[in-house]
């Protein structure tokens, strides 16, 4: 249901007309149209954390593993999948699939990773090293100082040392 509050002129009152109206959504993209380019970005992300939610909550490494499987290979399907953002996704997905080798580091790192890397992205902030798509030139402009500062004082150590 709509409704329309105006001012009537002829009148000179405040009237409101109410009509039902429908909006039919379809969960498939037709064939004749394509997905915004953005949207598509931003779909791949909430599938990259809604994937590692669900699995890291799963007993069952192999039901994790093809939770995390389905969601690269609708990433890799998409019309964004060539974008850096969401090879960054896949980047991440498909290290935590290379850290379900076993049980024991499914439950010791791949869990964990999934954690805070779904959240970075559920959250679109940068957590370590995920989420760097969300990193602003500030932040990455600080993280280049900090690394050559950290450089620097490796090499003057080396120095030291001989």
């Amino acid at each position: 249901m709509i409704t329309l509050n105006y001012y009537n002129v002829i009148t000179e009152t405040y009237d409101k007309v109410s009509v039902p109206c429908s909006v039919k959504r379809s969960p498939e993209i037709p064939v004749f149209q394509t997905r915004d380019f953005q949207l598509d970005l931003q779909i791949n992300r909430l599938t990259a954390a809604a994937a590692m939610e669900e699995a890291q909550v799963l007993k069952d490494m192999n039901q994790a593993k093809k939770i995390v499987q389905t969601a690269i290979a609708r990433l890799k399907g998409s019309i964004s999948a060539s974008d850096p953002f969401t090879q960054s996704l896949l980047d991440d997905l498909e290290e935590i699939l290379g850290d379900m080798k076993d049980n024991s580091s499914f439950q010791r790192v791949a869990v964990a990773k999934m954690a805070w890397k779904g959240n970075a992205h559920l959250n679109q902030r940068c957590a370590g090293r995920a989420g760097v798509g969300y990193q602003n030139k500030a932040k990455m402009s600080m993280q280049m100082k900090a690394k050559e500062a950290c450089d620097k004082k490796v090499t003057t150590e080396k120095k030291k040392k001989k």
